[in-house]
């Protein structure tokens, strides 16, 4: 599969047209390559042909990075791979992917859903995992879960991992730009934030109040709803 591109490349909107295929390798159509930066979003050295994002250095033609995985084997056992081999449905714009470190289980969540909530859009099927802790203070999510049109099952933290929250999606659904009071309840109950992924490509997170636990159809009881990031499409 090749995907056209086209690029103002100039004050006088000269195009560039290019095609490229999923995993970033590029073939001029037309005009001056001024573009730096391929289909991925990652930045690309023109001297060497990588693309580099935040952790690594990408190899378009052989679609691998080029360093090991940061965290080593807890990234999975293949140090090398992107996007699981995948790259029609998955992305990975920092070099990182599930198990990887962030600094914040916001971080964490927000990464998470902005991985699986496009394939999630697409299929519209739910998709769901777990934000856990890790023994040096870093945060990171488990893969996805593939649920139905209306439900998904978070799963389980990693073994000696502190449990931190949830993350979901609702892919498609008409009214799915907020909790359901589903989503609240059980987020109460584990006494753990919850994290959604929109139809809009929205990022919310709820976060519960113990002092005041959410009660379906019950104006001011649960905790607050707030958006933490957007483009997740």
């Amino acid at each position: 599969m090749l995907l056209p591109l086209a690029v103002k490349t100039t004050r006088e909107g000269k195009l560039l047209q290019r095609l490229l295929d999923p995993y970033g390798r590029r073939s001029l159509v037309s005009g001056a390559d001024l573009a730096d930066f391929g289909f991925t979003g990652h930045y690309v050295h023109k001297p060497s042909g990588l693309h580099l994002a935040l952790y690594r250095a990408y190899d378009a033609n052989l679609g691998r990075w080029l360093s090991r995985d940061p965290i080593g084997i807890r990234g999975g056992l293949n140090l090398y791979r992107y996007v699981r081999n995948d790259p029609v449905n998955w992305i990975d714009p920092l070099g990182l992917a599930p198990g990887d470190p962030y600094p914040s289980a916001d971080a964490a969540a927000i990464q998470a859903i902005k991985d699986i909530n496009p394939t999630s859009i697409k299929q519209n099927i739910e998709y769901a995992g777990k934000i856990y802790k890790n023994a040096d203070g870093t945060y990171s999510y488990t893969d996805p879960l593939g649920g139905d049109e209306r439900t998904s099952d978070v799963g389980h933290c990693p073994p000696g991992k502190d449990d931190e929250g949830d993350y979901h999606t609702h892919a498609n659904a008409k009214n799915g730009e907020d909790f359901s009071y589903v989503d609240k309840e059980g987020n109460d109950e584990n006494g753990k934030p919850g994290y959604l992924g929109t139809p809009s490509g929205k990022i919310k997170k709820y976060t519960p109040n113990p002092n005041n636990p959410y009660q379906y159809k019950k104006k001011g009881t649960g905790g607050p709803t707030t958006t933490i990031g957007n483009g997740a499409l």
